[in-house]
């Protein structure tokens, strides 16, 4: 089995990590936000090669998911991880996160800050994965560092986001298997709702309405006559355009 690597942190690194957070902008700026667990504890499990994270949830909103946020650290190795961390996005499969990858990011190591504290961190898909409401998905997160040099996911409480859970597979090639508690992964998640189609008349002009007017205009115009002009306007005006 790997290592689960829950890493707790002291009340001081705790209170450091709240004002991280509070500090970081959020970086959505495409997508609307619609599911979210904003709760950031003082724990997170460790992403590496032989384990990788997950979080689902359910859509609200049917569109494109164009980037999530989690709250993250570095794991508490002295060291920097080498490699970077893949953010995916997948479907949910069997009450379980999925193998079929809508969306993936790469997350560099410099993105995420040390141990001691953690920090929102936003990815954006370079292709967005379609959601539709009302329906399951996973946030995977999965490194190639060998452990102790991890990423660390941060946890939330016990089970504060109802529609969905955390998962870890260790090794990863192995089945998901609920976190005890259970809990739930610090996320959020941003979707560009399709855009409302817009009827547009493609539908030629006539020519009749303008036809119609020029003959108006030289017939009654030019005699001064303005109430017979008035009246073949009118007249002109409920024609095709």
């Amino acid at each position: 089995m790997g290592k689960l690597g829950r890493s707790l942190h002291s009340g001081v690194f705790a209170a450091t990590a709240v004002a991280v957070t509070l500090l970081v902008p959020n970086l959505a700026m495409a997508g609307t936000l619609d599911q979210q667990q904003p709760i950031v504890g003082d724990t997170g499990v460790n992403a590496h090669s032989t384990q990788s994270v997950a979080q689902t949830f359910t859509a609200g909103v049917s569109g494109k998911l164009d980037q999530v946020d989690l709250n993250l650290s570095e794991s508490e190795s002295p060291d920097t991880p080498t490699f970077p961390l893949i953010v995916e996005l997948r479907d949910f499969s069997g009450d379980l996160p999925g193998g079929t990858i809508l969306a993936s990011q790469i997350v560099p190591a410099s993105d995420v800050v040390p141990f001691s504290s953690s920090s929102w961190v936003s990815v954006a898909f370079p292709t967005p994965g379609s959601v539709t409401a009302g329906t399951h998905y996973a946030i995977v997160a999965r490194s190639d560092n060998v452990y102790p040099e991890t990423y660390s996911w941060r946890e939330g409480g016990t089970d504060p986001y109802a529609a969905g859970a955390a998962y870890r597979a260790s090794p990863p090639t192995a089945p998901w298997t609920p976190l005890p508690g259970p809990t739930d992964f610090a996320f959020k998640t941003y979707v560009v709702p399709p855009q409302a189609q817009t009827s547009t008349d493609t539908t030629p002009p006539t020519g009749q309405r303008a036809a119609a007017l020029k003959k108006c205009k030289k017939k009654h115009k030019k005699n001064h006559n303005a109430k017979q002009f008035k009246k073949c306007k009118k007249k002109a005006n409920r024609l095709p355009i």
